[in-house]
């Protein structure tokens, strides 16, 4: 798994609780504040070796206050590339997860 995009395209400013586990263990624990139209790339700290990654976010902003999600993403969620970057996308207030190919030749994936 690459490093990991947090996005915020609704027009308010909000802030993202992000957090990276795998096999129980913490890899990443990020509170990101985001402008509207804004973006922002949490670095991984992890491996891009495909295995189990559990990905959690919760919004908080104008309007939303939302439950904390948490999607699994295994070796079989991995899209066509050399590694996976997953990107959290907020739009209207709500979030979702997506996944994007990355190239390792343009240094988009971890060691």
């Amino acid at each position: 798994m690459g490093d990991l995009i947090v996005s915020n395209t609704h027009q308010e400013a909000h802030t993202i609780q992000v957090d990276v586990e795998s096999d129980g263990t913490s890899l990443s624990n990020e509170t990101v504040e985001l402008a509207g139209d804004e973006y922002e790339v949490i670095e991984s700290t992890w491996s891009a070796e495909p295995k189990t990654y559990e990905v959690s976010y919760a919004v908080s902003g104008p309007e939303v206050d939302s439950e904390t999600q948490t999607e699994t993403l295994t070796r079989e969620d991995a899209v066509d590339g050399d590694c996976t970057i997953p990107a959290i996308e907020l739009h209207r207030g709500a979030a979702s997860l997506q996944l994007w190919a990355a190239d390792d030749s343009a240094g988009e994936c971890p060691e």
